[in-house]
């Protein structure tokens, strides 16, 4: 989906545009792990990821 699409949606879904650029950079960055492990589950952190179809 191109950037303008994605913004426009997320402001539609009810989103202030500061955390609307906020969400799509959480789906834009790359997840760095130094050590190679996993981080542990975070429920409220995968809430937020089904909500707003975040993908790490």
């Amino acid at each position: 989906m191109p950037p303008f699409w994605e913004l426009e949606d997320l402001l539609a879904d009810g989103l202030a545009c500061e955390a609307a650029l906020q969400v799509m950079a959480a789906r834009r960055a790359a997840l760095r792990l130094v050590d190679g492990s996993e981080p542990e589950a975070d429920p409220a952190s995968e809430l937020a990821a089904r909500r707003f179809k975040l993908i790490f």
